[in-house]
């Protein structure tokens, strides 16, 4: 049996700096494509000054479209993972129906919810994914928590209603409905996926097809909703006024999504779990912060407080949960009844 090669300061080096490149990339695309969605999602009117794109749907189709195309490219990329069947499909149809419709209400509300919400708190509201999907990942896939990981959740759950500064002009009571759907299906997203890709040996539904059967489902369903809805002649007449603007808008947003797509893919391969989940703090702190000083100007005391708290409670969880993923034993399976 052949040795493993051994690295030279060469290859340490230039193995390094792929990793630093492929992080930078990562995170100035997370941050770019959050605060560009926000710019375009704005009004332009005496209160705001965004790009008055208020077209959700629209968007997230063409979002879509540019996800679809990044899951061929990754799988071009990756021949392993290309499995997609016609067989696949018909055996899985109604579970990848549902996961595409969840996956396409989370995007979409999301998105919605940038015309009515300030970033800042868009995002922290994102940030209590953890709750749905533990309450999720219980009912379905029978599994328990550790009650230190169930209480930072609900502590990041107070330390984000404390976050909200309602009565400002950057919070209604609709975007903070889409925001909570939006974070509710977020949730259960990963706990379907789970189920689906349990026997990813066996049927192949691993992330990528996943993600390229979600991408194509959500454009036709996408589709169907923009050509009911009021955006179907909105859309056109935004268009006639600003044809630059908007078609800048859809290359951009799209084009952004495609790229961070596929250095996702190779984030994940390159990164560590530890340097995954502090990269995803890091990123989080980056974006609320800057979004609630420079865009959103929260000020409140309370409000600030509550940013203590929901960080801090963030950071806990997200220290268990590393720990979870790198020794079992921060997670049981519950009894299953007979």
């Amino acid at each position: 049996m052949e040795a493993p090669p051994v690295e030279t300061d060469f290859d340490i080096g230039l193995r390094r700096m792929v990793e630093a490149f492929v992080t930078i990339t990562w995170l100035a695309l997370n941050l770019g494509l959050n605060f560009f969605n926000k710019w375009a999602f704005t009004p332009d009117d005496e209160n705001f000054d965004g790009a008055g794109f208020t077209f959700p749907i629209f968007f997230t189709m063409w979002n879509m479209v540019a996800s679809f195309l990044g899951a061929n490219v990754l799988m071009m990329l990756a021949p392993t993972t290309r499995t997609i069947s016609v067989r696949q499909f018909t055996e899985h149809k109604l579970s990848l129906i549902v996961l595409s419709l969840v996956f396409v209400t989370n995007i979409m509300t999301n998105n919605a919810s940038l015309v009515y919400l300030g970033l800042s708190i868009n995002q922290v509201m994102k940030c209590c994914v953890p709750l749905p999907a533990i309450i999720f990942s219980y009912l379905l896939e029978k599994k328990s928590y550790p009650w230190e990981m169930v209480f930072a959740v609900f502590v990041i759950a107070f330390g984000a209603a404390l976050c909200v500064p309602f009565g400002s002009s950057s919070v209604t009571s609709y975007g903070m409905l889409l925001v909570i759907i939006s974070t509710t299906m977020s949730g259960l997203r990963p706990v379907i996926s789970a189920l689906l890709m349990s026997g990813a040996r066996d049927s192949g539904l691993s992330p990528i097809p996943l993600l390229w059967y979600d991408s194509l489902i959500s454009i036709m369903v996408l589709l169907v909703v923009f050509l009911l809805s009021e955006e179907r002649t909105a859309v056109p007449a935004y268009f006639a006024q600003h044809p630059s603007l908007g078609t800048a808008i859809i290359l951009t947003g799209s084009s952004t999504a495609f790229l961070y797509n596929v250095v996702t893919f190779y984030l994940i391969k390159l990164t560590s779990a530890l340097n995954s989940t502090v990269l995803g703090n890091v990123k989080t702190v980056l974006l609320i912060l800057a979004a609630a000083i420079f865009f959103d100007q929260i000020s409140s005391f309370v409000n600030w407080v509550g940013y203590s708290v929901f960080f801090g409670a963030l950071f806990v969880y997200s220290y268990l949960n590393y720990q979870q993923k790198t020794g079992a034993r921060w997670l049981q399976p519950a009894a299953r009844k007979a």
